[in-house]
């Protein structure tokens, strides 16, 4: 929470951002999530460890968030 203009606002942090975008699976989504990944802010192995959770290990939005780390590397 943040407080703005005298109250408080709930805010997503990008790694909360990542999760629902990988929820949706669009492909400016998956644009997006890159770029978080690309300027470091969000950790691959965190997000990936998140969804496996969320969803289930062997989910394809698990797979294609550990194969971004090695499109990037």
């Amino acid at each position: 929470m943040r407080e703005f203009a005298g109250g408080l606002v709930p805010i997503l942090s990008c790694r909360d951002l990542a999760v629902f975008k990988s929820f949706f699976d669009h492909g400016k989504d998956w644009q997006d999530i890159e770029d978080m990944v690309r300027v470091g802010a969000i950790d691959v192995v965190e997000l990936a460890g998140e969804l496996a959770e969320l969803l289930c290990p062997n989910d394809h939005r698990v797979a294609r968030v550990q194969g971004l780390r090695q499109e990037i590397e």
